[in-house]
């Protein structure tokens, strides 16, 4: 169905669920970006998860001047999850957008994802290109549309959560709403539950600026994040009957490994290998694409592979056999010289020990 008239996108009310927890340096600015979006009709409810600063004075200051703006308080601090759960049950629209109280909204991301839920009927959700400012950058992210869906969303999470535009009734209707047992992270298993139900889509446009400041929970936390990033992926395999150590995920994801100081080892080489044979023997009962799932255990166990030297490189052709070498460039010995230098490097640093 394609919607070509503005007046006919106007007759949707949009609600925007505002979080808020200590944000008095960048609330108003977040706010006045969504009163001024090209699309009008909007409720935009605002929860105080019990502030100590100036944020919730300055909410009710521009409540007093834009009645579309409508303030809720916790009446102690609850955290995010709990916030954004009742946010859920507050509203009533049948399309809402997430945003948070530090971030900003373009003047058209409103009505271009509204646009796009409307001309897109089998989608429950979508997110958007940002710009992702703070701590010394300024960078354009750009989604590629493949990397939100269910097969990447077993291991990787790239939806915008505070760009996000969603389904509400299908959403409310399934029962999909923040679980409070993850220790981080917790939008990444709300996008995996709503994936269930119906695709997720990328605004193919930069709707959105997303500060990085040194308050922020993703950067203050970022360990406990990386956590909880490991608990879903882990809750997801165990779904269909494939139990994966923690340490030996992130190995295997690589990112987490990075960022949590992990070092490598064959035994998680090997661990790695019976994590993936698990996934492929099982998975063909589920509702996932088998070739999209092998491509991306395949570029996982490679990179593992790279960083375990040449023992990597043989359990790499064990595991994926010719047909692996075959997707490899150069049939495999680009993979077979980046191991024999992780080797190289090795032995040079165990000389350059031996001999202090």
């Amino acid at each position: 169905m394609k919607i070509d008239t503005k007046d006919s996108n106007e007759e949707h009310c949009i609600t925007v669920l505002m979080p808020c927890f200590n944000a008095s340096k960048y609330l108003a600015e977040a706010l006045r970006s969504i009163l001024n979006q090209s699309h009008v009709n909007l409720i935009v409810l605002v929860l105080d998860d019990g502030s100590t600063d100036d944020s919730l004075h300055i909410a009710q200051t521009i409540a007093q001047s834009d009645n579309r703006v409508q303030i809720h308080c916790n009446n102690k601090n609850l955290g995010i999850i709990k916030s954004r759960n009742r946010l859920l049950e507050m509203c009533t629209t049948d399309y809402a957008a997430w945003m948070d109280c530090d971030d900003i909204a373009h003047p058209e991301r409103i009505t271009k994802q509204l646009q796009f839920m409307l001309e897109h009927p089998n989608y429950i959700a979508c997110t958007c290109h940002y710009l992702r400012q703070g701590l010394g950058e300024d960078k354009l992210i750009t989604i590629p549309s493949h990397t939100i869906a269910r097969e990447f969303l077993l291991f990787y999470n790239y939806i915008l959560n505070p760009g996000s535009f969603f389904d509400v009734q299908r959403c409310k209707h399934n029962k999909v709403q923040f679980r409070e047992w993850i220790s981080g992270a917790s939008d990444y298993l709300f996008w995996v539950e709503l994936a269930q139900f119906g695709q997720i889509g990328v605004v193919a446009e930069t709707l959105m600026t997303y500060r990085l400041h040194p308050g922020q929970e993703t950067v203050a936390q970022k360990q406990r994040q990386l956590r909880g990033v490991l608990e879903i992926v882990q809750y997801q395999l165990a779904q269909f009957g494939c139990q994966a150590d923690t340490e030996d995920l992130a190995r295997l994801l690589g990112y987490p490994a990075h960022i949590l100081g992990l070092n490598y080892r064959l035994a998680h080489l090997f661990n790695s290998a019976k994590i993936i044979k698990c996934i492929l023997s099982n998975i063909p009962q589920h509702d996932f694409v088998l070739e999209q799932v092998e491509a991306l255990l395949f570029v996982f166990y490679r990179s593992l592979a790279r960083r375990n030297g040449l023992i990597g490189f043989i359990w790499f052709v064990g595991l994926f056999k010719l047909a692996g070498l075959k997707r490899c460039h150069n049939f495999g010995l680009g993979l077979l010289w980046a191991a024999f230098k992780t080797d190289l490097k090795r032995l040079t640093h165990f000389n350059a020990r031996a001999t202090r």
